[in-house]
């Protein structure tokens, strides 16, 4: 953790391009120095210095757990994320499993973004409507984020687990529910970036450590991996022209 770029880290551009100028590229840079060091070299004063240690270190540095939250976390994590098809939650043993990254592949329209707004609803919504109560980062590269949608998802999931298991879930499901204040809540737990190019989705993914440091993110989508690439690069002649804003010959 402490060889992260300081360019990786949410501090001052500022203090950052005066880090650089010195030599100071990583977060070891930093912890290894002084405040007074980093007072003379930023041209900060002593205070700034002290505090700018403390945010790489709040970046960087992992939290220390204890063994009875390790425990819990174990026991929480024991079954993975529920897919809402319980035929595929059987072939991962329980879910989608946690740790692990998870490619979706398949023709349009065959419901891959219906699958991920799905994931993202069952990890937002709280344990006791069908969730785990967690934050989610939603990278939608596809500029098609519906969270109109994402609340339907949410509103019927937690019909579901509202109703006794004899009611037909079908001819009530869009009827208010006891619980709907939960959605809200659950919608502010899920984290939306809009990368506009490759560049951009690049710049994302390079500091998506911080940023799921910072909401506390335990499941990442990104939707999809290939929408900027198609958008940013045209084929022609068996090469690859960059876009109009481009003009590079990868060829």
């Amino acid at each position: 953790m402490s060889t992260r770029q300081l360019s990786r880290l949410d501090i001052s551009p500022e203090i950052r391009e005066r880090l650089r100028r010195c030599g100071f590229l990583t977060a070891r840079d930093v912890l290894t120095a002084t405040p007074l060091d980093l007072q003379e070299i930023a041209d900060i004063s002593f205070t700034a210095a002290h505090e700018l240690i403390q945010i790489v270190c709040a970046q960087t540095v992992p939290p220390f757990v204890t063994a009875l939250s390790l425990l819990h976390r174990d026991r929480n994590e024991t079954l993975g994320i529920s897919s809402g098809l319980p035929t595929l939650d059987d072939v991962f043993g329980g879910g989608l499993p946690i740790g692990t990254i998870i490619e979706l592949v398949g023709g349009a329209g065959v419901g891959k973004s219906q699958f991920c707004a799905t994931a993202a609803a069952r990890e937002a919504m709280p344990k006791t409507q069908g969730g785990r109560g967690g934050s989610v980062i939603y990278i939608d590269a596809e500029r098609k984020f519906s969270a109109l949608r994402l609340a339907e998802i949410m509103n019927s999931l937690a019909a579901r687990f509202a109703l006794p298991s004899t009611v037909d879930y079908n001819m009530v499901v869009n009827q208010s529910i006891p619980d709907e204040a939960q959605i809200p809540a659950a919608l502010a737990r899920v984290t939306v970036l809009n990368p506009r190019s490759s560049d951009e989705l690049l710049d994302v993914v390079q500091n998506l450590d911080s940023t799921v440091l910072r909401v506390g993110a335990r499941l990442v989508i990104l939707d999809s991996i290939a929408a900027l690439a198609r958008a940013d690069f045209a084929y022609r002649g068996g090469g690859v022209v960059r876009g109009l804003d481009g003009g590079l010959e990868l060829g």
